[in-house]
């Protein structure tokens, strides 16, 4: 749940990010952000993801999609399953604490775990995931998968959500245009 120990690179939102839902509600960065960081150990896929939001609440949560497939047939279809969306909720409180993670569409992703906290500036988690569904996909010597993100923000109650862009589209069945990380050894 220590983000300062992140050393590999930072990925965030633009100034102006792509945005989606109730866009009427979002007003600049500080509203809504993400920075987002990635690495591998030798079972598991690991995110760190910093979000900038004025106000935390219940339903302020971050999707990653997360691609796995070989790099020819993501090359041939950018369909993404649904099961390649992982959702973690917002920590509510400021000592680090487990997040809850679900996957397609609310079911329990439980081989996943993600630790957070709330911060001054909005709130971070690290999730980890296993490699297996990289592995069964590529194959143990697996070179890239690919990623994208949204931060769905809700300022009040009841408020409809806007949802902050990196790398993704509106559509999450689209997986154009996630980032393609490549595997370093």
């Amino acid at each position: 749940g220590d983000l300062q120990e992140w050393t590999e690179p930072w990925w965030s939102t633009t100034d102006k990010p792509e945005l989606s839902g109730a866009i009427q509600n979002w007003t600049t960065t500080s509203d809504c952000s993400l920075e987002l960081s990635a690495c591998y150990a030798a079972h598991t896929l690991n995110f760190a993801v910093r979000v900038t939001d004025e106000r935390v609440l219940a339903g302020d949560k971050v999707t990653l999609a997360v691609d796995p497939r070989p790099l020819l047939e993501r090359l041939t279809s950018t369909v993404l399953d649904r099961k390649t969306l992982i959702t973690v909720d917002a920590p509510l409180s400021t000592e680090v604490s487990t997040c809850t993670v679900t996957r397609n569409r609310g079911r329990d992703f439980p081989k996943a775990t993600a630790l957070g906290r709330k911060t001054s500036q909005g709130y971070e988690f690290e999730l980890s995931l296993p490699l297996k569904s990289i592995v069964d996909a590529q194959g143990a010597d697996w070179s890239s998968i690919q990623v994208g993100a949204r931060v769905t923000d809700v300022d009040a109650p009841a408020e409809d959500s806007v949802e902050v862009l990196w790398r993704t589209n509106p559509d999450d069945r689209d997986g154009r245009p996630l980032a393609h990380l490549i595997r370093q050894r």
